[in-house]
């Protein structure tokens, strides 16, 4: 009976010159539990994507389940047995859906059906402690109950192997541990399913029974754990991986931390006292307090999002606070002043460097920005030569290791030789080897050159090295003191214990105090297992009421565990549609469980995570029973699995036509959710072709009238003025104030004072009255030649009209009437009035540019946030979800639509004279092909500043250009026409200009409609083309 759940074979995968992967082979058994460790960049991720089928496979073979990863077909049936959770907090997740909404929607995106989906939600829910918090968003929940909810997206479809990517980066050690509990029950219920973990933390890897470590993309070991640390001689698993790596990469040895002694007489050095920061509502720092003495290391922990960030940047002057005062060096530190930055060396989270710049140029730049002057080469050249940088000095900071980088960091953040040094997460993503180098130049910057250090950090081990430690939660300060003060005071075995203690009691305060909002502070002690500190201070029983996760799952579910769908990877008596049932016999005691490991019993227990380590056991139905229940067939490779009857019902959901519109609906109605509830591309999205149809209707006008003229009269007689007479008179021109000599003329039209200018020249009256033909010149403004030439025709024919006057009052015997004269009659917009063409025109140009741009952020923002790896690692197709994405905003296309319509008739006047019914028709189809434009522009861009950018670029100029909109596509001949009859924009215009101001009914617009549908089709199966179900 084959038993391997993953099977690499020389598996290497690049991206461009980086080796991410190279020559990786592996096995990993049904049922075991793995770590897989490394600093960040080392290919972790990329292999966790290759085993999910989210990443193309470039060399090797990867095998999963039984099932080859390279073929499409495979890859989509083992999607209903792999469940994949994305690095970073909350990354499957969608921000404004609640609790609920998130896992039903895994739970539809699988196929569940409507019974097994609530009961699946509703198990999951209660054995997490999400319950009390169903409807609540998941933006709103805290790290460690984001992550809970991304497990349960990740199981809701009960899979066989779970591959969890750095789950708990950044949590905050109780989260954590309640995180990792929660696995361990969960999995109590699924024991053949298989897990895969890739931590940061290299102690969390300790709890499993098979370790792989990895580094620059190579593989270091794939063994048991305990094998690892028998072999390497060591009970740290740190350690271990240390000895793994290349020399070169090994540390110098133990770390020796001299003691530190403050010196009573100097002030210190920060010192804070109330310190608070609101962004609006939400309380970042709640009155932080604290004294830093010159030249101690103090750190800083917390989890993510706690306000340590903020906290650092207050005290560089980065930020103003709310509240409080802080002091720098004995002075008041001013946010907008310079004084204190000149003093104070800050080094961010992220790569704050130039990438373009190599090692020294950065450096010289922070020379010159810090005014060294002089000294500031020597400052260098010493920089380089302190933190090791010499052989990479004209190196480009993108091509080197994580730990140079922020060796780099670090000597750009010292060049000015700083009083204060304040380090934010340094070593975030480095390797242990690395990190330890990291500290010896803390080290030697503090007790050498007495730098004060204000460094924040997640790892335990780090900050035990501190003098002294502040434990934040929450944006406010639990406790400040040396590392053997606060474990002390909590009676704690190490540090991380002693910080987890101060976590339940800030709690449990918060939970006496007042009803509150976060989730992490009322969440039941069931889900938790853990203690209350209370009363027990120094235990760490799994639970304050005696119920595990796993126990409160037990009995939610015993109701309904027979419709449960069973697990495939292993025998059916194991997961049998029985009731699981529990009681006091066969539930170990503490005493018993704790000194057991759930993942590897032959492992020893690591102390700071006992909970994981003593989860109690479910009973499992005996073998009678899962016979009776559930009969089993086996597979040509051994296994056994479920009857054909329960296996083809799953099948065929996910083959049907009702399974996919249900997932194509799936994907739409979450769309819709999110587009409703940001608020931000809600209004661009409403009232944006509302404020354009405005704008555009009343700005562009072919439309010559109120045209302002200038008279310089040199004549200044009754003629003179009669004439002028004629031009004032007329609808055509509005007199401007008479010009007062030659000069007038040139700055009356440069300054658009005037678009004409008659110059009546001295002796008109006179020459008139005689019979004369005098001359009067007209300056006219070209700038404009349409309009130019309207004027032209204007003012000859109102000259025209005053020399028949004349003639006329003269009685002279002249027939003034033309033997012909034709009648110009508008079978279309009589009154010849242009908004009646330009404000169906904008329609058109509006429902092609807006949709367009919505659908194409619509989908690049999933890639921007990371949430596209759930549409990777589901069975749907690539068409289900365009369509789903697609749908939503061709709904809010018509909504537009109906509010244009609206504005043109009873607003700018412009009557629907023709078939309501044709224009709505063309309507549909217009935004059908502006979507699907706007899909295709997504495949092929990264953020969401570039899909506006080009969704606008590629729709404006074509449709302003080439579609009749402002020139004629009949005076255009070749390529010209050929690409305007090719954009659906000409057709359309067709349709709003001939319904609003022909009167054309839909039966006039068949070419149309199949020309626009046509290139729908086209644009939509080019985007599904594009659009790729793996990633690179």
């Amino acid at each position: 009976m084959t038993t391997t759940a993953v099977s690499l074979s020389a598996v290497s995968h690049r991206y461009g010159k980086v080796q991410a992967l190279d020559n990786i082979s592996l096995e990993i058994e049904r049922g075991q539990t793995v770590g897989l460790i490394g600093p960040d960049g080392v290919g972790k991720s990329t292999l966790l994507s290759l085993i999910a089928g989210v990443r193309v496979i470039q060399d090797g073979n990867v095998s999963v389940l039984g099932g080859d990863m390279a073929d499409k077909e495979t890859r989509r049936e083992l999607s209903h047995r792999i469940a994949y959770m994305p690095q970073g907090l909350g990354q499957n997740l969608y921000r404004t859906l609640s609790v609920y909404e998130n896992i039903d929607f895994h739970a539809r995106l699988f196929g569940l059906k409507a019974q097994e989906r609530e009961e699946r939600i509703a198990r999951l829910v209660a054995a997490t402690g999400l319950d009390p918090f169903i409807d609540r968003a998941a933006g709103k929940l805290s790290g460690g109950m984001k992550q809970k909810l991304s497990l349960c997206c990740a199981l809701v479809h009960n899979p066989d192997l779970l591959i969890l990517d750095e789950p708990t980066t950044g949590v905050d050690p109780l989260s954590r541990r309640q995180f990792w509990t929660l696995v361990n029950d969960l999995r109590q219920e699924n024991q053949g399913m298989t897990v895969i973990v890739a931590t940061a933390y290299v102690e969390e890897a300790q709890q499993f029974e098979q370790l792989l470590a990895m580094d620059d993309g190579k593989l270091l070991s794939n063994q048991s754990t305990q094998s690892v640390l028998e072999e390497y001689g060591t009970e740290e698993l740190e350690e271990a991986y240390i000895k793994m790596l290349p020399e070169e990469k090994q540390t110098e040895g133990i770390l020796n931390i001299t003691p530190f002694t403050p010196d009573p007489d100097l002030p210190p050095a920060i010192e804070a006292h109330g310190l608070t920061k609101r962004f609006g509502d939400f309380t970042a720092v709640d009155q932080v307090s604290f004294t830093i003495p010159q030249g101690e290391i103090f750190g800083f922990l917390g989890s993510n999002g706690c306000g340590k960030s903020t906290t650092m940047k207050m005290l560089t002057g980065l930020l103003e606070a709310t509240e409080g005062t802080a002091e720098l060096l004995g002075k008041p530190i001013d946010a907008g002043g310079t004084d204190v930055k000149m003093r104070v060396g800050y080094m961010s989270q992220a790569f704050s460097l130039y990438e373009e710049l190599s090692v020294r140029q950065n450096l010289d730049l922070h020379a010159k920005l810090y005014q060294l002057g002089d000294k500031g080469k020597a400052a260098v050249e010493d920089a380089l030569h302190q933190f090791q940088l010499d052989e990479v000095a004209d190196t480009a900071p993108s091509s080197l290791p994580l730990g140079i980088r922020q060796r780099l960091q670090l000597a750009a953040a010292c060049l000015h030789h700083p009083e204060v040094l304040i380090l934010d997460e340094p070593t975030s993503g480095v390797d242990p080897a690395a990190r330890d180098m990291f500290w010896r130049h803390l080290l030697k910057l503090s007790r050498e050159d007495k730098i004060t250090i204000f460094v924040s950090t997640h790892f335990m081990n780090e900050a035990e090295r501190c003098d002294r430690i502040s434990f934040m939660h929450k944006g406010r300060v639990l406790g400040v003191g040396t590392p053997e003060e606060l474990t002390r005071e909590q009676n704690a075995p190490d540090l991380e214990e002693a910080f987890v203690q101060y976590l339940i009691e800030a709690e449990g305060e918060t939970e006496s105090g007042e009803k509150t909002s976060d989730p992490s502070q009322s969440a039941p002690a069931a889900s938790d297992g853990l203690p209350s500190t209370a009363s027990q201070p120094t235990s760490y029983n799994p639970t304050a009421n005696g119920e595990t996760a796993a126990q409160l799952a037990a009995r939610v579910i015993q109701a309904d565990r027979q419709q449960d769908r069973p697990s495939e990877n292993h025998d059916t008596e194991s997961v049998s549609g029985g009731l699981v049932s529990h009681s006091a016999q066969n539930t170990p005691s503490h005493a018993e469980s704790s000194t057991e490991n759930t993942f590897n019993p032959n492992q020893q227990s690591v102390p700071q995570n006992d909970d994981f380590a003593s989860t109690e056991h479910i009973s499992m139905p005996s073998e009678n029973q899962a016979t009776d229940k559930q009969p089993v067939n086996t597979r040509s490779d051994g296994l056994n699995t479920l009857t054909p009857s329960e296996n083809a019902h799953h099948k065929r959901d996910t083959e049907s036509l009702k399974y996919w519109l249900a997932t194509v609906f799936t994907f739409a109605r979450r769309e819709t959710k999110e587009l409703i509830r940001d608020k931000i591309r809600l209004v661009f999205a409403v009232f944006g072709p509302v404020i354009m149809l405005a704008a555009m209707a009343w700005g562009v006008s072919f439309d010559v009238q109120n045209l302002r003229f200038a008279v310089y009269d040199r004549d200044q007689t009754s003629k003179s003025r009669e004439l002028v007479e004629y031009f004032s008179g007329s609808r055509y021109f509005i007199e401007q104030p008479p010009l007062q000599n030659e000069a007038d003329i040139q700055t009356a039209l440069q300054s658009s004072q005037a678009v004409m200018v008659m110059d009546i020249p001295h002796g008109f009256g006179r020459d008139v009255a005689r019979g004369l033909s005098p001359e009067v010149a007209f300056y006219i403004d070209g700038a404009m030649p349409f309009n130019a030439s309207n004027i032209q025709g204007y003012a000859a024919s109102l000259v025209g009209a005053y020399s028949r006057a004349k003639i006329e009052a003269q009685g002279l015997p002249i027939n003034l009437n033309p033997s012909a004269v034709v009648e110009p009659r508008m079978l279309y917009n009589q009154d010849f009035n242009s908004i009646n063409a330009i404000a169906p025109g904008v329609v058109m140009l509006v429902l092609i540019m807006v949709p367009a741009m919505m659908a194409a952020v619509g989908v690049v923002r999933e890639k921007e946030i990371g949430s596209i790896a759930n549409f990777y690692a589901s069975p749907a197709s690539v068409s289900q979800y365009l369509i789903g994405k697609q749908l939503p905003y061709i709904g809010v296309g018509l909504i537009n639509f109906a509010a244009l319509a609206l504005m043109l008739v009873f607003w700018f006047g412009v009557p629907l004279k023709g078939s309501l019914l044709g224009v709505l028709i063309g309507t549909v189809l217009i935004v059908t092909a502006s979507t699907a434009m706007g899909l295709v522009i997504s495949s092929f861009v990264r953020s969401q500043l570039a899909a506006i950018f080009a969704a606008a670029i590629i729709t404006i100029i074509p449709t302003v250009n080439y579609s009749g909109f402002l020139y004629s596509l009949s005076a255009m001949s070749g390529a010209s026409v050929m690409f305007g009859k090719i954009m659906p924009a000409s057709w359309y215009r067709n349709i709003t200009v001939g319904s609003f101001t022909k009167g054309l009914n839909t039966a006039d617009y068949t070419t149309e409609y199949s020309a626009i549908a046509a290139f729908a089709a086209a644009m939509l199966i080019l985007a599904c083309m594009l659009l790729k179900k793996q990633e690179k």
